[in-house]
């Protein structure tokens, strides 16, 4: 295999990734599990998903479930946020929070999330479609 035939194919299996992490927010997602969605060995899974995304596989994750989060807070208004924060696999509403503050530096209840739509750069509407995907080749050797 060709190295830009290897660069597609780690590609691939991190993406392949992404929609998986898309698809189960709501669930545990340990690193051996989405290891083997990539079918990748977990140390070598974590190094590569790092190069490519930019961010380990825990802070994407949690950067995935504040979106999603944010998406059910400004589309769901009338849902309780321990309700939101269930469904976007956190396990309480005191973890939730913590994660919101640390990525958005406010708590969740006092979060201007009509501001944060306006100001979006994007210019999109719809947090949980994936900008995500990985398209860029592996520069460095990751064996």
């Amino acid at each position: 295999m060709t190295p830009d035939q290897s660069a597609a194919e780690y590609e691939r299996r991190i993406n392949r990734v992404i929609d998986y992490i898309a698809g189960h927010l709501d669930e545990t997602l340990t690193l051996s599990r989405l290891a083997r969605v990539a079918c990748f060995s977990e140390f070598h899974f974590h190094k590569i998903f790092r190069m490519q995304i930019g961010e380990t596989v825990n802070e994407f994750i949690a950067r995935m479930r504040v979106e999603k989060a944010l998406f059910l807070m400004r589309h769901s208004p009338r849902r309780t946020l321990t309700d939101i924060a269930l469904e976007c696999g956190f396990n309480t509403a005191a973890n939730f929070t913590r994660v919101f503050r640390k990525r958005m530096g406010v708590a969740p209840r006092a979060f201007d999330l009509e501001r944060y739509w306006q100001d979006r750069k994007i210019g999109k509407d719809d947090a949980i479609e994936s900008l995500y995907y990985c398209k860029r080749t592996l520069q460095a050797d990751v064996s």
